[in-house]
């Protein structure tokens, strides 16, 4: 009738999404010791998402926001990477949406920010917003290819079903586009995060418990 408290599994693929997953909070607080690259941030709800930028998102950075809706967050994060500035530092973000009013709505609100109609799944699509972007601003000092940090606010991935999709989605954004921080609204991924340990973590852990109790 007792509650299990520890799942062991044997698994690369487990341990290796374990040390890159951080809690929100945890990512907001500086809180997250070393991990691996590329970083990736379990947030629930609108403000804990938009709390984790100045931890994610550095001056020059290129950063992309799938699911932008209004733009709201978008600004936000085209203000850290640019300090107000986008042709000094390089800084800049691109809000991608698939719905085509929302997008025109988001560009009636931010005309300085660069807003697209695109599919979070279609990689191979926001690879080619970017180029749109970058041939359109000659005055840039960043042009590489790639993002530096993306953001990801699609429907459908904070539900029980929803954690297969969530990951899915995330390796298809870490392989395509290379970020060193994905930044994640998703309730599953957070849980997931709350609880996925890597082993190696945990010895340091007990370790560092032990010594301190000498």
């Amino acid at each position: 009738g007792g509650h299990c408290r520890v799942v062991l599994v044997k698994s690369i693929s487990l341990d290796r999404l374990a040390s890159r997953l951080v809690h929100g909070q945890r990512w907001i607080g500086g809180n997250f010791g070393v991990c691996k690259a590329p970083h990736l941030v379990a947030t629930v709800g609108v403000e804990e998402y938009r709390q984790t930028i100045p931890n994610a998102v550095q001056v020059g950075d290129a950063v992309l926001e799938v699911g932008c809706h209004l733009g709201t967050s978008t600004i936000a994060l085209h203000e850290q990477a640019s300090d107000g500035n986008t042709e000094k530092s390089g800084g800049y973000c691109i809000g991608v949406d698939v719905g085509s009013s929302i997008i025109e709505g988001a560009k009636k609100r931010y005309p300085n920010v660069y807003f697209a109609v695109g599919d979070a799944w279609r990689t191979a699509d926001l690879l080619r917003l970017q180029q749109d972007y970058l041939s359109s601003r000659k005055d840039l000092v960043n042009r590489s290819t790639g993002f530096d940090v993306v953001y990801v606010d699609v429907g459908g991935l904070s539900g029980n079903d929803g954690l297969l999709e969530a990951l899915a989605l995330l390796s298809a954004i870490e392989h395509a586009l290379e970020p060193r921080c994905i930044v994640i609204k998703s309730m599953c991924m957070r849980r997931l995060s709350s609880s996925l340990v890597s082993f190696w973590q945990s010895r340091k852990r007990l370790s560092s418990v032990a010594n301190t109790s000498l």
